[in-house]
């Protein structure tokens, strides 16, 4: 096991986000499952306008700041061009949505892809006392996929 850890888990900066929110007490200025859909300075005004959408409404609010968090890897993007997935039967799930219900105990997981999302994910799969994980780099996708369709376990993207 490696001693040192240089980066924060994803549980980790998931409860520390959650602290933050509830200490500074500004859970109620956070509009959840909402879209920025434009953003516009009003020079007079000196203030943003931002125009959200929401449940397919859509409406203007204002603000004097504008912090950008948007992620562009956190929707869920499934490869399609991966020989064999189709016929994978496994458990699949990408770390966009990540499902804390999925028992990794016994199980052969394979994680496709070694960006930041991997860098969170692989530590806290490893512990959960899987019997093999697999981490393919994007190039060895292909050449790879195969095998592990053979053995249908868990898939993470």
């Amino acid at each position: 096991q490696i001693g040192l850890i240089f980066f924060g888990r994803q549980s980790e900066i998931g409860d520390y986000l959650e602290h933050c929110t509830d200490k500074y007490n500004i859970r109620q200025h956070i509009k959840f499952q909402t879209t920025v859909t434009k953003l516009k300075w009003i020079d007079d005004k000196q203030v943003w306008q931002i125009t959200i959408e929401s449940n397919h409404q859509e409406k203007q609010v204002y603000a004097r700041f504008v912090m950008a968090g948007y992620g562009p890897l956190s929707n869920a993007s499934y490869p399609t061009d991966i020989p064999g997935i189709n016929e994978f039967q496994g458990q699949m799930c990408h770390t966009a949505e990540w499902d804390k219900t999925i028992d990794f105990i016994n199980k052969r997981v394979a994680v496709i892809g070694t960006g930041a999302s991997a860098i969170q994910t692989v530590p806290e799969v490893q512990k959960a006392g899987v019997t093999q994980l697999l981490v393919f780099l994007d190039d060895l996708i292909l050449l790879l996929f195969a095998i592990l369709v053979y053995h249908q376990s868990i898939l993470v993207l």
